[in-house]
């Protein structure tokens, strides 16, 4: 809720407020309304804005209608109405306003200005029964050949707009009521989820996919022996011998007799000494 203050004679209380410095326009507060449309148009490959401007006084009387087409080129560093707000809180939020603050901007007769922002710092407001302390930004719309419209905007520490002054006209935006302030937006902790532990033998599922991977397993091992049937000789060699010479290290003897078969080995002599070192096996063990 918002209340304009008019000079001292009169107050009102409305929810939403739309301003026009109708002091620039050159007619009475009152009976001053305003409207503009702005479209993009591409006529013969190049890009355009459009703005349409229409100006008329509250008894019905005839409309005024101007049309003002602009290069898109022209328009770099445009701020908008509704994107200067957000530039505004964005300024009061950080407290600070950069340096050189200048973009354009469209005054009242539609023609591009240069609009520049600068900080008055930090003032006292009063707000229903209690004193706040306001970030001020000034805001300036710099016409060519006229005297600068200057606005300025009295923000919370949390961004919130709660005056705003145009220099030069008794019309005074304030809050009513004081909002209720966000200090700090504060992230919810990550929720932590502690490990469960697996019994894949007891769950139903996991034991459900091993003896789904074990029926695959088997089935690929028998369709690999049935393509390879020189694996059945090789492995009946490996048994004899593995009876004749009785190792101690069972694993080692299987390693160092299958190595040869490798494919990452290199070729080697088909008959080599037996006490050669090997990898397989510690030093000084020898097969014999």
């Amino acid at each position: 809720m918002f209340q304009i203050q008019l000079g001292l004679k009169f107050k009102l209380r409305i929810s939403q407020v739309l301003i026009v410095p109708a002091t620039v326009l050159g007619l009475p507060w009152q009976a001053a309304t305003r409207s503009q449309k702005l479209f993009s148009s591409n006529h013969q490959g190049t890009s355009s804005l459009v703005l349409m401007s229409s100006l008329s006084s509250l008894p019905k009387e005839e409309i005024h209608v101007d049309t003002f087409s602009y290069q898109c080129s022209q328009l770099e560093g445009l701020i908008s109405e509704s994107a200067n707000l957000l530039v505004l809180r964005v300024m009061a939020r950080r407290q600070a306003v950069p340096q050189d603050a200048i973009f354009l901007s469209f005054d009242t007769d539609q023609h591009i200005c240069i609009s520049t922002y600068n900080a008055l710092g930090f003032q006292k407001q009063q707000v229903g029964k209690e004193e706040v302390d306001v970030f001020v930004i000034e805001r300036s719309v710099h016409p060519a050949d006229v005297v600068p419209l200057t606005w300025q905007f009295y923000f919370l520490s949390d961004g919130h707009l709660s005056c705003r002054v145009q220099v030069g006209s008794p019309a005074t935006m304030v809050i009513l009521q004081l909002p209720i302030l966000i200090e700090t937006d504060e992230p919810d902790p990550r929720p932590v989820f502690e490990k469960i532990p697996l019994d894949w033998e007891e769950d139903v599922q996991l034991y459900s996919k091993f003896l789904d991977r074990k029926e695959e397993l088997q089935a690929s091992h028998a369709t690999y022996m049935r393509r390879h049937p020189e694996l059945s000789a090789l492995l009946a060699d490996f048994l004899q011998l593995l009876l004749l010479r009785k190792p101690d290290d069972v694993v080692a003897f299987a390693a160092e007799f299958f190595a040869p078969f490798s494919v990452q080995n290199p070729p080697c002599r088909s008959f080599q000494s037996s006490d050669k070192p090997s990898p397989f096996r510690s030093r000084g063990f020898s097969w014999k």
